[in-house]
């Protein structure tokens, strides 16, 4: 994008396999690195099963934040780059325009490609569903019908085409499904921007009446006259107008070329060693409010904000506070960064009442270890007062019992169970 001034980029295979998974099995995605990194963000330990829903998710996740990285880098280097993908609707479309009756298909359950929550992000320009069938049954239509309006219909501020697989269908089918994939939603009017044919290399299919099929059985250029010329069309649709007659402009992005929000990204990294912030949590403060976490490589972001300026704060557990003030304008991608370092274990803050005569501590705490809080009256001999203090979060605060009156002065410490202090 950076070198070539090309007009987009198109995602073929972003998903997994679905070789090897039918029923539900999912084989996929057990390499060391994965796996520990599940169990370092999860809090487990051990080996997740394939259809563990927290590790589908998670793998499910992956693909995502490789689409919307690529997504958000793409708009800034390259704007006017339609980005694009391939996108499985395999079976029947969903039943209704909610999350819910797409999780149940296949894309999202089993090869873990949510791609209708892209489209509602909005990390990709272009939605284009392989809706691969031909018009030799009903029901195959009806199928092509439905996922064509259902990629219309769940477009949401972005666009979507129908992928048609010519090379299933004879002339008059393509013919048939480009009509089809034309019709506007009621009420809305919306439409289709268009429709992708697969593929250049095998362009119609018919039968051959012994049960076999007979393939590009016109020449290609054949075919293209069937579609955009007069005498032609008339052979394969009589008395229709061709469906490609006119040359079209290629569809505005008008999200691009008129918004009036912007986008928002950025790294987040360890300052001590430069490794990357898995899964850190970054809130973004402004016009909206919003929560968003780095992926495996500290890349965190979101689209589509107000205009405005907006307070970018990091925080990650036994590392200190980080804030930004970012400005963020319309069409184009602000950025930010982060590099935390460790907090030291010191204890930040102690409050002694005279009142109830209790010492109340607070000191930065690690996820994972316990604290023991220990008493002298002397200095010289330590006598545990608390033990097994949890880390909750980026610091422990405690408070002693109430000690009487007449009690003298008393020395407070806390130890780290590892044994700092």
């Amino acid at each position: 994008l950076s070198r070539y001034a090309v007009d987009g980029l198109h995602f073929d295979y972003i998903r997994y396999t679905d070789a090897d998974s039918s029923g539900g099995n999912q084989p996929w995605g057990y390499n060391p690195v994965t796996v520990a990194r599940f169990q370092k963000l999860s809090g487990t330990t051990a080996r997740p099963a394939p259809t563990n829903a927290q590790w589908l998710q998670f793998r499910r996740d992956q693909v995502t934040a490789l689409v919307r990285k690529v997504y958000l880098h793409g708009w800034k280097i390259r704007p006017s780059a339609r980005i694009s993908a391939a996108l499985i609707c395999y079976g029947s479309a969903p039943t209704a325009n909610t999350a819910a009756a797409f999780q149940v298909r296949d894309a999202y359950s089993r090869v873990l490609q949510d791609w209708r929550e892209w489209m509602r992000e909005g990390i990709l320009d272009l939605s284009v569903p392989m809706i691969y069938r031909d018009n030799s049954s009903a029901s195959s239509r009806t199928q092509f019908i439905n996922w064509s309006n259902w990629t219309r219909d769940n477009a949401f501020n972005r666009a979507g085409a129908a992928g048609m697989g010519i090379y299933l269908s004879p002339v008059e089918g393509t013919i048939d499904q480009i009509k089809l994939s034309r019709a506007a939603a009621a009420g809305s009017g919306r439409t289709l921007a268009g429709q992708v044919g697969y593929s250049y290399a095998n362009w119609c299919r018919r039968s051959n009446g012994a049960g076999g099929f007979e393939t590009n059985y016109i020449t290609r250029s054949a075919f293209y006259n069937a579609l955009t010329q007069d005498a032609a069309a008339e052979v394969y649709d009589p008395g229709g107008s061709p469906v490609y007659g006119a040359a079209a402009a290629v569809p505005a992005m008008t999200w691009k070329t008129g918004a009036v929000t912007g986008h928002l990204m950025g790294f987040a990294v360890n300052g001590a060693d430069g490794t990357d912030f898995d899964g850190a949590e970054v809130r973004i403060s402004g016009a909206v409010t919003r929560t968003v976490k780095t992926d495996g490589t500290g890349f965190f972001g979101t689209l589509d904000l107000p205009a405005g300026t907006y307070t970018v704060t990091m925080r990650v557990p036994g590392h200190g506070l980080q804030s930004r003030s970012v400005t963020v304008t319309g069409s184009r991608v602000a950025e930010t960064a982060f590099a935390l370092t460790e907090n030291p274990f010191e204890v930040t803050a102690h409050v002694y009442d005279g009142e109830s005569r209790r010492m109340t501590l607070t000191w930065n705490s690690k996820p994972g270890r316990n604290y023991t809080v220990e008493v002298s009256d002397d200095l010289e001999e330590w006598l545990p007062e608390a033990t097994g203090l949890a880390a909750r979060d980026y610091s422990v605060t405690w408070s002693s019992g109430a000690r009487p009156a007449e009690a003298g002065r008393r020395w407070f410490r806390v130890r780290e169970e590892s044994g700092l202090e």
